[in-house]
């Protein structure tokens, strides 16, 4: 009865009913329960959200570089138009033109590349086997090589292919042009780059400069070194060990057409080593194959050669429509043996008796006077020897010309130029 009218006297009070007031406080204390819940989900958000945005922010940092290559990319156009699709094609830009594993030596050294050590060119290479070396070329760019011989027999340096190339960051030129497939760049890609081009590398190793990738697809490796410090590419490998497509024997040989510059002039330099042979201008030391592509034939005195030894002399006899050069010296610069064709003519004799049509800068001939000899070479400097001729002998660097007059008919009767070989 108490507790009645205690109730009674507080609904009085407060104009409600007790148990709508107990009701009230459970509905707010379930809308507090969902709205702590919710600001507890709502920073969870937050977080997540910052968070991602750090690891976007970290992602983009690390990769800026190989953004601005692709936008790079896009506004040159590849820039290197005649760069294949293929990445394992093995491509290179530098010095002006483009390259492709496996190439010839003799190719870069008409470029303009130089070996490190210049003796080197003739250094033997066996059957079969590889050899290291370097080029440099003239903005400082250094080319770590590997050259195979790949005949089944030895070889110079200079005969061989390259099958490798790597180079270095720290040995590039400061206004080198090099250029990899997609702009892949010494000191600026990152590994994120290069797997997009060469796929996801399954050969990795760590080293104490860095990491290296080696990619592997035949016979034809990648090696790419991303440094400890930074993450860039320090030094990029290229390597393909398979035949040439063009390759034979003879491949190897064709070192003189390829490194002789035909005179465009006869000129007026005496011992320049320029002649004019039946029509066709030569320089002393003449490929054989100059000769042959111009429709003489060779022969030798002694047999009928169709190889000289390394460093050989022999002496030919040249024909055409008629014509003979009867004692052409041919001579091997090689250390290994050589097709005849491959090799050089040193020196040309010619006599009163001679029947091909030959002329030399200021107009030096056969049966002309001494006097009008004189007169052509006044200015020059020379040595007299007088014995039975009055020989004249003029030399400048590795040409040298000999000049016989007779005594008694005060004519030039024989001149002989030639090529000196050290």
């Amino acid at each position: 009865m108490e507790n009645t009218e205690k109730k009674r006297i507080l609904e009085d009070i407060t104009g409600t009913d007790v148990n709508d007031k107990f009701k009230l406080w459970h509905i707010l204390i379930i809308i507090f329960t969902v709205l702590f819940t919710l600001g507890v989900i709502i920073l969870f958000i937050l977080y997540g959200f910052f968070s991602l945005s750090d690891s976007f922010g970290k992602n983009f940092s690390d990769n800026k570089e190989d953004i601005n290559i692709k936008t790079e990319i896009r506004e040159n156009d590849y820039m290197i138009s005649d760069f294949s699709e293929n990445p394992y094609d093995l491509q290179f830009f530098i010095g002006g033109s483009t390259y492709q594993l496996p190439v010839t030596v003799t190719e870069v050294l008409k470029d303009g590349w130089v070996f490190g050590l210049n003796e080197e060119a003739e250094n033997v290479i066996p059957a079969g086997e590889t050899a290291e070396t370097y080029f440099t070329l003239s903005d400082g760019t250094v080319v770590f090589a590997t050259l195979k011989n790949f005949g089944n027999e030895e070889i110079t340096l200079r005969q061989a292919y390259i099958v490798g190339v790597k180079f270095d960051k720290d040995y590039i030129g400061t206004k080198s042009d090099l250029t990899f497939f997609k702009n892949l760049s010494l000191g600026v890609s990152v590994r994120k780059y290069a797997e997009n081009i060469f796929g996801k590398c399954h050969d990795i190793f760590k080293i104490n400069s860095g990491t290296v990738l080696n990619y592997k697809k035949g016979e034809k490796t990648v090696k790419l070194l991303f440094d400890n410090s930074t993450g860039k590419l320090k030094e990029i490998g290229y390597i393909n060990t398979s035949s040439p497509e063009d390759f034979s024997e003879d491949a190897f040989k064709q070192i003189s057409s390829q490194r002789y510059k035909k005179p465009e002039e006869l000129g007026v330099n005496l011992v320049s080593g320029v002649m004019e042979i039946e029509g066709d201008l030569y320089k002393l030391p003449i490929p054989v194959s100059e000769f042959l592509k111009n429709g003489w034939e060779i022969s030798f005195k002694e047999d009928d050669k169709t190889t000289l030894s390394g460093n050989e002399y022999a002496f030919g006899i040249l024909r055409k429509d008629g014509v003979t050069i009867p004692d052409a010296e041919i001579y091997n610069f090689d250390k290994t043996k050589n097709n005849v064709e491959n090799c050089y003519v040193i020196s040309v004799a010619v006599s009163s008796e001679s029947e091909f049509d030959i002329s030399l800068p200021k107009d030096i001939k056969t049966e002309m006077t001494e006097d009008d000899f004189l007169v052509a070479v006044s200015g020059l400097n020379c040595t007299l020897n007088s014995a039975e001729f009055n020989q004249y002998t003029f030399t400048d660097g590795k040409i040298n010309l000999t000049v016989d007059v007779d005594k008694q008919e005060n004519k030039v009767k024989f001149w002989i130029m030639r090529y000196i070989v050290e």
